[in-house]
């Protein structure tokens, strides 16, 4: 048998000093049962801003605008003077009845604007304002001619 020299052995065979190179994920230590181990991060103690035993504040959400707390009084203005004028045309108060209503109109949009401007609460109000608003300003027209109807027939 002859034994095969240096440039042969290389070429054919791997070189026994050679260290083979595993990959991070791989682990090839087996535990008592055969089974191989996790890794885990080796990560340096008690370094960092922030001290052990505390965690960091947890990270702001992003895009968002910051909403404003509260409800926006001008929406409860305007559904409380919607609302009276309602109640001011049925009992036949002529001059709140047409006046009430106008105001609960023009505080329901001005509550809206700045409702869409500002974020807070009250945008419901708002609209049930407006909408009772102008609801109430037409009955107070129609009790206001009916009064003036009978006033003129009977007078």
């Amino acid at each position: 048998m002859s034994l095969p020299n240096e440039n042969q052995q290389q070429g054919s065979l791997p070189n026994e000093n050679s260290q083979q190179v595993s990959s991070p994920n791989e682990n090839h230590q087996a535990d008592s049962q055969g089974l191989p181990q996790p890794q885990t991060p080796n990560f340096p103690q008690n370094q960092g801003p922030f001290p052990q035993g505390q965690v960091p504040p947890p990270a702001a959400y992003g895009g968002r605008q910051p909403v404003a707390s509260g409800m926006n009084p001008l929406a409860i203005a305007s559904l409380a003077c919607s609302l009276l004028g309602i109640v001011t045309a049925l009992l036949g108060i002529a001059s709140l009845a047409l006046l009430l209503p106008i105001v609960g109109v023009i505080l329901g949009h001005v509550a809206l604007n700045d409702i869409r401007k500002t974020g807070k609460g009250g945008k419901p109000e708002a609209i049930a304002g407006t909408i009772i608003g102008y609801i109430a300003a037409i009955l107070a027209v129609l009790v206001i001619t009916i009064l003036k109807g009978t006033a003129d027939i009977l007078g």
